[in-house]
């Protein structure tokens, strides 16, 4: 069971002493924690590193002598005083100085992906108050690039800031680098960060025949077009498909296998295996387009130099553009707006189709890779290929149709 946190001085006040054990208990104060010796006697302590890194116990003075809140106060002028004492030590004394260790000490080496943290670092949080001093840093500053990203129209991009601020310094809190614990006085509102609503977005039929026929008379890349038709016609994931290999694609079995370490859900599944998705006909020949395009290079969807997956940017960036062809064209016809649609919002029309022609809730998750639960033993990815490529042949010939009798789409029926 796990011990009491100590919020105020008559809880304290209360704690017994327990007979030949010396125990201590949290505070409502981070870091601050009350000691208690088998005589009775209770102290406020503190538990640092020094400018060495060597861990430190400081006693800030008997329950006695100190009320909750004055050991509170007593904490903020000792964490002052050992920062003061480490500057030239090598301890970070700016922001700067700060993202720079938090980045080597908890990013790197300690996330899939940890250069979209170093870009939120150094392009957002370093670029509007890197040269700030450690010591005088406030609230208000740490809510600087937050700000800036909403000014810009980027709520996505100020949530990911805040969460990524929010982190590194608790991070500074604990090892002393900071005096006050300013991650928990950042409130999302007051830096006017809204959450993000859950998305339950679906194309609609028309939407979709809008959406292939912007795609097909664009000036964007192939590359993108083939990814684009992609993600609707198998419901993955951007990122299994962009970060994939030409290896794992079987023309002749009609297949494409996601690794596990691309899979988002079940990567963390110590029993997870690959994942074998069919490729139906629709899918197949934007497969063979894709591969006369990057087919020399052994990701799917490379780069500029052909060595690293193609950028998650670039494809959003594609699908803004796409986005704005669709609405000037509704405009044109004064026809209604169509609303902003995202890579993942395919996955989802693609999921709702299936259901609207009939197919098992249970085989239309496992389409999507999915797992079920308890449930999963009965209906295994690999004993249900022949149910999977069933179920998404009904999918593709509902597209098929919807572009077949669509005269702007000659080219792709051609």
């Amino acid at each position: 069971m796990a011990r009491q946190i100590l919020k105020t001085d008559k809880q304290i006040e209360a704690i017994m002493p327990i007979k030949g054990k010396r125990r201590e208990y949290a505070t409502s104060t981070p870091l601050l924690r009350v000691r208690v010796q088998p005589t009775g006697s209770k102290s406020f302590v503190w538990y640092f590193r020094d400018a060495e890194g060597k861990n430190r116990l400081q006693t800030l003075g008997t329950t006695e002598e100190l009320t909750l809140d004055e050991a509170t106060a007593a904490l903020v002028s000792a964490k002052k005083q050992v920062m003061g004492s480490a500057v030239g030590s090598g301890r970070p004394s700016t922001v700067r100085d700060l993202t720079a260790k938090f980045y080597a000490m908890r990013i790197e080496g300690h996330r899939e992906h940890p250069l979209v943290a170093k870009q939120i670092l150094d392009k957002d949080i370093n670029a509007h108050i890197g040269d700030l001093k450690l010591r005088t840093l406030s609230i208000q500053d740490v809510q600087a690039p937050i700000e800036q990203a909403i000014k810009r129209g980027s709520m996505g991009q100020a949530r990911r800031i805040l969460a990524l601020t929010k982190q590194m310094l608790g991070y500074a809190y604990r090892q002393g680098f900071i005096a006050e614990p300013l991650q928990l006085k950042i409130e999302a509102k007051d830096a006017g960060v809204v959450a993000a609503k859950s998305r339950n977005r679906v194309l609609s039929d028309e939407e979709i025949t809008a959406v292939f026929t912007v795609v097909e008379h664009s000036d964007m890349t192939l590359v993108f077009k083939q990814v684009l038709k992609l993600l609707l016609l198998t419901g993955l994931r951007s990122g299994e498909i962009r970060r994939n290999e030409w290896k794992n694609v079987d023309f002749d079995k009609g297949t494409i296998t996601i690794p596990v370490n691309l899979q988002k859900s079940r990567n963390k599944v110590s029993n997870a295996s690959d994942f074998i998705v069919p490729l139906t006909p629709l899918a197949m020949r934007a497969m063979r387009e894709l591969h006369k395009q990057t087919g020399h290079t052994p990701l799917i969807m490379s780069g500029k130099n052909g060595d690293k997956p193609a950028d998650d940017k670039a494809l959003a960036q594609a699908m803004r553009r796409i986005r704005r062809r669709m609405n000037a064209k509704a405009k044109e016809k004064n026809e209604p707006i169509i609303p902003d649609w995202s890579p993942h919002d395919l996955r989802r029309t693609m999921r709702t189709g299936l259901t609207r022609m009939g197919v098992d809730s249970a085989v239309a998750e496992l389409c999507l890779g999915h797992s079920l639960g308890k449930i999963f033993a009965t209906y295994d990815l690999a004993d249900t290929l022949d149910k999977r490529r069933e179920a998404m042949m009904l999918w593709d010939k509902h597209i098929s149709h919807l572009i077949t009798f669509h005269p702007a789409l000659e080219v792709v029926n051609g």
